[in-house]
């Protein structure tokens, strides 16, 4: 027995000196209370991803697609401001420039039933126009084809005429209006003594206004209706009407 009594001593001793080199153990502090309250974070949650549809191309938006100016692909090349660029002069319409050479007031007063009529001045007409002064006896505006409208306003331009003696309308598409503006205007005269109506579009209507304006012109000697669609009956009118029987 005497020789186990060292060993307990050693273990004793032993225990002893860990103890002394690491101290003697604290117990642990518990953390102070806060007085903010953290709220817990709400999870987030992912949306679904969808599969993404090919871009078509937007036809808006290559037309918004704003081309560079030339000066950009060459450098050398001069942009000519708008106020420089030449400016192209039409041709003069002949019709102005006889208004612009001689305006008479035969001319005013055609271009006054053109207005009227919204008739645009024939070329020939303002040309006759424009050497008349009134004292001519014969005008002839034969295969202008200036139609109903044409006439009313050629009509109105001789409505001032006092001397007229003979008139050819032949072949201008005229039909029963121009021809009763025809008959308006020789209204009367006692001057006028040859009419030529042929060739037009005249029917029963504008024999009729012709057998009325035979009686107003003492002197009117002739008036040619051929190649028209004045009915028989209405002929033999017109000629009965002449012959002043």
């Amino acid at each position: 027995m005497e020789g186990e009594t060292p060993v307990i001593e050693q273990h004793i001793e032993h225990e002893t000196e860990n103890e002394i080199e690491s101290g003697p153990i604290e117990p642990e502090t518990p953390a102070k209370p806060t007085d903010e309250v953290q709220q817990p974070e709400e999870p987030q949650q992912e949306e679904p991803q969808q599969d993404e549809e090919p871009k078509e191309d937007d036809p808006k938006e290559e037309a918004a697609v704003v081309p560079r100016p030339p000066s950009y692909d060459n450098p050398r090349r001069e942009i000519v401001p708008e106020a420089a660029k030449p400016v192209a002069i039409e041709p003069l319409d002949p019709t102005d420039a006889v208004i612009a050479e001689n305006t008479n007031e035969f001319i005013r007063l055609y271009l006054d039933g053109c207005a009227s009529f919204d008739v645009k001045p024939n070329s020939k007409i303002m040309t006759m126009l424009k050497g008349c002064d009134g004292n001519e006896e014969c005008v002839d505006i034969s295969t202008n084809y200036i139609g109903d409208r044409g006439m009313i306003a050629f009509a109105h331009a001789l409505s001032k005429h006092e001397s007229l003696v003979e008139l050819n309308f032949a072949g201008n598409g005229i039909r029963n209006k121009g021809a009763q503006a025809i008959c308006e205007m020789i209204k009367g005269s006692n001057t006028i003594q040859h009419l030529n109506l042929a060739n037009n579009c005249l029917s029963k209507t504008a024999g009729k206004a012709i057998v009325e304006v035979i009686a107003t012109c003492p002197n009117l000697q002739t008036v040619n209706v051929s190649n028209n669609k004045i009915d028989p009956d209405t002929r033999l009118k017109i000629m009965k009407a002449l012959s002043r029987s």
